[in-house]
């Protein structure tokens, strides 16, 4: 099967993507053509040459107050400001590709992405909103942080976060 990585668009089979999640595949049939169009967020695609689509991302700019970082964080930072950052809002994978390595390819497709896009914006952390107990563990993994006050919602400093990608550059820009 030959993926590819692409921005959402009209081409692609989003009718048949059942994640098992109603909010995260809605959110893809319903409402990501329209945050894209209003430039609210841009959405990824990993598909197969038929249109497919195994998985997708939703990634935008956001910004957290230094009060929402763990104290080990937030004392190196400015008081009483907002801090840049890029949000993860949404990661699903069909329920058809589970427990095939796909959830941790868009991950990496995003870290990766945010990574980039923070060497030209500014941005402090990727943040994310885990949808439960066992999404959060994922984000976990991969040394992402809870917030002060708000367990489900982490974050990773994009200190640091150069290392943890050096090795899936390659594996995840191929699709492999």
């Amino acid at each position: 099967m030959q993926l590819f990585w692409d921005k959402l668009n009209a081409g692609h089979d989003k009718a048949n993507f059942e994640s098992g999640v109603p909010e995260l595949d809605e959110y893809l049939k319903i409402q990501a053509n329209q945050d894209v169009k209003r430039n609210l967020s841009s959405v990824f695609v990993l598909g197969d040459e038929n249109g497919h689509v195994i998985g997708y991302y939703a990634i935008s700019q956001h910004s957290l107050t230094v009060e929402e970082l763990p104290e080990q964080t937030s004392k190196k930072l400015p008081s009483k400001r907002k801090v840049a950052c890029t949000l993860l809002g949404r990661l699903a994978v069909d329920k058809r590709y589970r427990g095939q390595g796909y959830g941790e390819k868009l991950l990496f497709h995003a870290l990766n992405k945010a990574h980039a896009i923070s060497k030209e914006i500014a941005s402090f952390a990727v943040i994310v909103d885990a949808k439960d107990e066992n999404a959060k563990r994922f984000y976990q993994k991969y040394d992402f942080l809870s917030l002060k006050d708000m367990p489900l919602r982490l974050y990773i400093p994009m200190k640091g976060l150069e290392q943890k990608l050096k090795f899936s550059i390659q594996d995840n820009e191929d699709g492999k």
